[in-house]
């Protein structure tokens, strides 16, 4: 469940990375999302 949610997250955070020529604000707001995806993998991983 952690696991998929954490992919979830990660995934648009990649998505919004992506789009990054178009918009460069949207890069700033895709890093959030891809923070917290790494962080809920290491915590999945270490518990």
């Amino acid at each position: 469940m952690i696991f998929a949610l954490a992919f979830l997250i990660t995934a648009v955070g990649l998505m919004f990375l992506s789009h990054q020529d178009e918009e460069p604000l949207i890069a700033v707001f895709s890093l959030f999302p891809l923070g917290v995806g790494l962080l809920f993998f290491r915590n999945a991983l270490l518990h």
